[in-house]
């Protein structure tokens, strides 16, 4: 009975003392830090998951989206766009329920954040704003790095 109990004291020591050596970390800095405004935090739902799994979401009817430019994306460079381009929610979904990472396939690659699905992407000519061809779902699979983030009034 006294082996069995120091037995059931060395597996607990054990298993206390390896807790932190189990937990997945995730090589991309905190998603947070591409917060792109101030503001943002205030209309911001954040919860940080095991490893690089998070959860974000928008509130107050803001809107989410993600900067990212052309030279670290796999999308094509529109003629005469500018270097940098937006990814946003689609028209017909409530704001406040479109969660980031799982709509816009965020993932951490090689110490980076990138997008890999996209709900509807913009690029600026000469100050006006164009969509990318139609349907964005052409695009899902290519990745993009994520320079910047922010919840918009």
């Amino acid at each position: 009975m006294k082996y069995l109990l120091l037995f059931v004291v060395f597996c607990i020591t054990i298993l206390k003392l390896s807790e932190g050596c189990l937990e997945k970390k995730c090589e991309c800095q905190p998603f947070t830090d591409l917060v792109q405004d101030s503001n943002t935090s205030l209309y911001m739902s954040y919860t940080k998951g095991a490893g690089c799994d998070n959860k974000i979401f928008c509130k107050n009817d803001s809107i989410l989206t993600l900067a990212s430019y052309f030279f670290s994306s796999e999308l094509e460079m529109p003629e005469n766009a500018m270097a940098a381009f937006i990814m946003y929610p689609p028209n017909d979904v409530k704001y406040d329920e479109f969660e980031a990472f799982s709509q816009f396939g965020i993932i951490c690659e090689n110490g980076m954040w990138s997008t890999t699905k996209y709900p509807k992407v913009a690029y600026l000519v000469d100050g006006i704003v164009h969509d990318f061809p139609l349907p964005f779902s052409q695009y899902d699979g290519k990745k993009s790095g994520i320079a910047r983030f922010a919840c918009l009034k």
